[in-house]
């Protein structure tokens, strides 16, 4: 007794194709979860560049500019990173000549703030 069912097995071919589609959903789950991550810094950074601005505008109530200082700066050390901050006030943003406190927070290698809040002095 002979059997005449041919046995057909898995191609070269069809393998080649289920490891490439499989490469190309591994790929983008890598880009995902990358961007992902780049993402959770980025927030995680503005938030502590937001705490140390609250700080600044906290203490310059506490103790204001004097009569003649317009701008001051300096740095603050939070979540074990250094940040540069600049206070100051704003030009005229109302006819009534109302100026704004403004406090912006840089990381030590940026140029541009990562944060920048302002309120009406008191």
């Amino acid at each position: 007794m002979t059997n005449n069912k041919k046995v057909r097995g898995i191609i070269l071919l069809e393998v080649l194709i289920a490891v490439f589609i499989l490469a190309l959903c591994g790929s983008a789950i890598l880009r995902v979860v990358s961007q992902q991550m780049a993402m959770t810094a980025y927030t995680q950074e503005a938030i502590i560049a937001g705490w140390v601005a609250d700080n600044i505008l906290v203490l310059s109530r506490l103790t204001p500019l004097s009569a003649g200082g317009e701008q001051a700066s300096g740095s603050s050390v939070m979540g074990n990173e250094r940040w540069r901050w600049e206070l100051g006030y704003t030009q005229d943003v109302a006819p009534s000549g109302m100026r704004l406190l403004q406090v912006r927070v840089f990381n030590a290698t940026q140029s541009q703030p990562l944060v920048q809040l302002s309120i009406a002095p008191p």
